[in-house]
């Protein structure tokens, strides 16, 4: 698959929380203009929803989930983005549905269908986006979008199991910006693979906030994604078995404790107040020279997968992807956000995104990293993570 894809795939499952102005829009510079112009325009798909970002946020994919990637569904036969949007409108409670958009699995190169919507039940707008994926088995708490996540941003997350065996992950969170801005997450991941997720914003397209609380409530939501309505695609949805590690990650404890004794001289790392649990991810602060960023970090020991999909490799056998991105949609402007990706010889893959923050709020400051593209390479280079 497109490396700006896989990229952004694995670090929503460790980001999913990041603040959605531009949560789709992690463009891999380095990757070349022409794959960031693809990725723009799947981000686009989903509205915000897929996101990565900003890992100051701690990451999340919301996502809840963890680093023992799962891989994305693949289509054995089509649905179409009319049927994502009749099943959706059908499922919806009373309101105004309007810019509804779905896309089908001719549409999406990676993941399942998707939709995107904005929904006024008479109270103000506000945008809406669901995705679709089928996850590997078993599903256990290394799987994405199942656990609840130590979020900065976090405005609380449950996470009950349902009779029929499915778990349901309800996140609300304050977003970056606008000043106001809330989403609610609500993934349903079912024994059998089958993941139905949904954001809901009381914003339109990152403006400022339309209503108090999102346009659709929790509960509402919940009716969403755990309709039978979706029983269809699923039914058209397979699990390719390569693309991810064949190894559990290092708990988020060793993570920070190895990236400690990487960073600079003089470099502070912050751990979080609370106990992170998925394996593979770590997300923290950094501040250095008097600069805070928030880092994310993701190991995948004895990744499977094609060495092609990286911009560079090196004569001493690693692969190496980088690139940056701004806060504008479409990640123009001055960058904000520093990634890299580094697939050591031994199979190793380590990815570690970085975004600066306001010392005074989660606004992010152009120029203002505490680490450098080169730090962040030397740190997801070293043979300490193989370990």
């Amino acid at each position: 698959m497109p490396f700006e894809e896989d990229f952004t795939r694995t670090l929503r499952q460790a980001a999913d929380l990041a603040p959605d102005p531009q949560m789709s829009q992690l463009a891999i510079g380095a990757a070349g203009r022409g794959r960031q112009l693809r990725y723009r325009r799947r981000a686009r798909l989903l509205g915000g929803t897929a996101a990565l970002a900003a890992v100051g946020l701690a990451a999340t994919s919301f996502l809840p989930g963890g680093v023992t990637l799962q891989p994305s569904a693949l289509p054995s036969e089509n649905i179409s983005g009319a049927f994502m949007e009749r099943t959706v409108a059908s499922l919806l409670p009373p309101g105004q549905v309007t810019e509804l958009k779905g896309f089908g699995t001719n549409d999406m190169s990676h993941g399942g269908p998707g939709v995107s919507f904005l929904f006024d039940d008479g109270k103000g707008t506000g945008q809406v986006s669901l995705s679709t994926d089928r996850m590997a088995l078993p599903i256990d708490q290394d799987t994405m979008g199942t656990e609840c996540l130590a979020l900065d941003l976090s405005e609380g997350c449950t996470r009950t199991v349902l009779p029929d065996g499915s778990i349901l992950v309800v996140m609300k969170a304050r977003e970056q910006q606008p000043k106001g801005a809330r989403k609610s997450i609500v993934i349903a991941t079912a024994p059998t693979g089958r993941q139905v997720r949904l954001d809901a914003f009381n914003t339109v397209h990152g403006s400022l906030p339309l209503r108090d609380e999102p346009s659709l409530t929790v509960e509402q939501s919940t009716a969403v994604v755990t309709s039978e309505a979706w029983a269809p695609l699923f039914d058209q949805l397979t699990v390719p078995g390569s693309g991810r590690p064949t190894a559990p990650g290092p708990a988020p404890a060793k993570i920070l404790t190895t990236i400690e004794a990487l960073l600079p001289s003089g470099a502070r790392l912050e751990r979080p107040a609370v106990e992170q649990r998925p394996s593979g991810r770590a997300d923290f602060k950094v501040t250095l020279d008097g600069h805070t960023s928030g880092l994310v970090v993701i190991v995948m020991p004895k990744w499977e997968g094609q060495r092609e999909m990286f911009e560079t490799t090196t004569p001493d056998g690693f692969s190496i992807t980088t690139g940056e991105r701004g806060m504008t949609k479409g990640g123009s402007g001055p960058a904000v956000f520093w990634d890299v990706d580094v697939l050591h010889p031994d199979g190793t893959r380590v990815l570690i995104s970085e975004s600066n923050i306001d010392a005074n709020g989660p606004q992010p400051l152009a120029g203002a990293e505490a680490l450098t593209m080169d730090q962040l390479q030397a740190i997801a280079a070293n043979p300490a993570w193989r370990n």
